[in-house]
């Protein structure tokens, strides 16, 4: 069976068409595929900057509770202030409020 000159047309421009649709499809893949992984890249540095913020809160809490800690130890080993002690801060603090000493020397006689 011999092909004639119009088979021969008919399966070159069919088989441009369908040329022309496979690069069409694969034009449309590529863009799609190409539009997927700049998205997953963005994703996934997002989620990152977002693990760096996590991690920095983190080490924030941990520090803020470390000097929570180290304030209760201190406290709980320090010893309660006495008056002097407590006189002698309020005049550093104020020193235009000396602290008021009272000399009580009792003028009672035993009979």
């Amino acid at each position: 069976m011999a092909a004639s000159a119009q088979d021969y047309e008919n399966y070159a421009s069919a088989h441009a068409a369908r040329q022309q649709g496979m690069q069409v499809g694969l034009r449309n893949f590529m863009d799609y595929l190409n539009s997927y992984m700049s998205n997953e890249y963005k994703r996934k540095r997002g989620i990152n900057m977002l693990d760096l913020y996590q991690q920095q809160i983190d080490l924030d809490k941990q520090k803020q509770l470390s000097e929570y800690e180290r304030n209760l130890e201190r406290k709980a080993s320090s010893k309660p202030l006495d008056l002097a002690t407590l006189a002698n801060m309020y005049s550093v603090r104020y020193p235009w409020k000396q602290p008021i000493h009272y000399d009580f020397t009792p003028k009672m006689k035993l009979r």
